[in-house]
């Protein structure tokens, strides 16, 4: 949408269709209406599985799969979704093998990862991601804009 504008004064003027878009987004993701490849994460790990320190999401699931006998090694591909529930992760590997066909999305989580995605593209116009917040979600404020004179 904004890469469609030529003129960088006019970017704010599409900040309603943004939100609009956002909020369509949180609609759908709210009505179970996105699918498991759309909320796959990928993440590339930078060592073994077994040498995680941190409890990452990573290493969260990386723990999941190797009790299933899947064993990650650095530099691979380890995908996986947000759900709700006591590891908050779970590998996709291992969707279709243990888990319920419906799972628990954390809804929470990926509206917040939809929002900071946004706010990377709208922050250089000067809209802080509170503003996202309140609009996208509870469409609280209004957008001011200010425009100079060209006279």
């Amino acid at each position: 949408m904004f890469a469609r504008e030529t003129d960088p004064a006019k970017l704010t003027l599409l900040m309603p269709d943004a939100i609009q878009m956002i909020q369509t987004e949180v609609s759908q993701l709210k009505a179970g209406k996105i699918g498991i490849a759309e909320l796959t994460i990928s993440h590339r790990i930078s060592r073994d599985v077994a040498d995680f320190r941190s409890n990452s999401p990573a290493a969260r699931a990386g723990a999941i799969l190797a009790s299933k006998g899947k064993i990650y090694k650095a530099g691979m591909v380890m995908q996986f979704i947000y759900i709700n529930g006591f590891q908050g992760v779970l590998p996709v590997d291992v969707i279709n093998e243990d888990y319920p066909a419906r799972i628990q999305i954390n809804i929470d989580k990926y509206t917040t990862l939809l929002l900071r995605a946004a706010h990377t593209i709208v922050e250089p116009m000067g809209i802080s991601f509170q503003y996202l917040v309140d609009n996208a979600l509870f469409r609280s404020h209004q957008l001011i804009l200010h425009f100079e004179s060209t006279k």
